[in-house]
């Protein structure tokens, strides 16, 4: 997995400017994927040096060039085969719990400002989430109404109920994340009160 297949997906969706897809990217999948305008940009020059997608130059009001990507034949076989294949794993980061290791040796009220943090993020990301898949469900956006008319409405169907679900998905594991950090909430407290006792006798 890799920048230039979300760019393939997302062009083969509907053609679009690099700054297009940027937004899509920020509005529609970052919860899956995010990328800067400086990962973007190479992206898509590495896959038209490639022929996989097509730059087409054109102006924006009277002076200012845009260039408009899409997708050619060879991009969307890529996208395929990409597609197929066994999921490709980044190598594992999980900064919360690599800081949360050390809560035997950090200040308690670091611990408790820091998992108040992560709670309170994690919850309102839940909820964010919950909130998208709903919507998905319903239809209510616009890479499903930029497919409308091209994709027949059973396969339209099929691909709101799939993103719908995924990003469900995503809610739970949010609300994992937040219950995780009660329990070492807890555990924490229960350890700096263990040796508060320790040391007062």
């Amino acid at each position: 997995m890799s920048t230039r297949h979300v760019v393939l997906a997302l062009l083969n969706i509907q053609p679009a400017t690099g700054y297009e897809l940027a937004q899509v990217m920020k509005e529609s999948i970052e919860p899956l994927w995010s990328a800067t305008h400086s990962q973007i940009y190479p992206a898509l020059h590495k896959l038209e040096r490639d022929g996989l997608i097509l730059g087409e130059e054109g102006l924006r009001g009277t002076r200012m060039k845009r260039v408009v990507y899409r997708v050619t034949d060879e991009g969307v076989r890529e996208l395929e085969e990409w597609i197929a294949r066994p999921v490709q794993y980044l190598p594992f980061r999980d900064p919360f719990r690599l800081w949360a290791s050390y809560f035997d040796v950090c200040p308690p009220e670091v611990i408790e400002r820091n998992l108040e943090e992560h709670i309170k993020l994690q919850t309102e990301r839940a909820e964010q989430l919950a909130e998208r898949a709903s919507e998905l469900a319903k239809g209510n956006h616009p890479l499903f109404r930029a497919r409308e008319g091209r994709v027949p409405s059973a396969e339209l169907e099929r691909i709101k109920k799939a993103r719908s679900f995924i990003y469900g998905e995503l809610a739970a594991l949010a609300r994992f994340e937040a219950e995780s950090a009660t329990r070492i909430r807890e555990a924490a407290r229960a350890m700096h009160a263990s040796r508060d006792e320790e040391t007062a006798e």
